[in-house]
């Protein structure tokens, strides 16, 4: 079985941010990329974000998941019930204070940090001197994952939302997946069996 992260698509898209004039932005920012490390249910206040064109002056596509943040996937207007349905059982949907659009965030449960299996997997770091890591082929412990089909890994600093291949299927079936695509990052194996 492979994993996918969400990823830009190659058609420039609409995207999401933090509204520029927002005093707020850097804390803004810093809750979305720790949101997959707050319980499920804990309290959660929206983050306001503006759907944008990602190059001032040039026209972009409308994307039904205007990609902008690996941590987690943010879904918009029309996908929200279609693709809300589908990932709502596999983590968080939580509300966004959209400023021009109706929006969303799905949020994966963060695993631990054994779910990748470091001797068969392959990463680089980003920088000689940083502690933050680039999966180039990573192989996730099936036991570690146990049923999950979307979770959040640790890589470094930073944090990773993957997708089991089965449930992006699910999510390209709707047709509601404009502005994200998923690029393969791995498979699922297990400790102690070559892959």
């Amino acid at each position: 079985m492979r994993i996918l992260r969400p990823a830009r698509a190659e058609r420039v898209y609409e995207v999401v941010i933090v509204p520029e004039d927002d005093p707020d932005a850097w804390e803004w920012y810093q809750a979305i990329r720790s949101a997959p490390e707050r319980a499920p249910g804990d309290a959660w206040r929206p983050v306001p974000l503006v759907v944008t064109h990602p190059i001032t002056g040039r026209k972009a596509a409308r994307a039904s998941v205007p990609w902008t943040f690996p941590e987690v996937l943010v879904v918009r207007d029309e996908a929200i019930e279609s693709l809300g349905q589908i990932l709502s059982a596999h983590g968080e949907l939580l509300p966004v204070d959209g400023k021009n659009a109706t929006l969303a965030m799905f949020v994966a449960p963060l695993v631990d940090e054994g779910a990748l299996i470091d001797e068969l997997s392959e990463t680089t770091r980003t920088q000689p001197w940083s502690e933050d890591i680039t999966i180039e082929h990573g192989v996730f412990d099936v036991e570690v994952l146990g049923g999950r089909q979307a979770f959040t890994v640790r890589t470094g600093r930073n944090l990773q939302l993957l997708l089991r291949e089965d449930l992006v299927e699910e999510l390209l079936a709707t047709g509601d997946v404009a502005g994200v695509a998923f690029e393969p990052i791995g498979t699922i194996g297990a400790r102690g069996v070559p892959e």
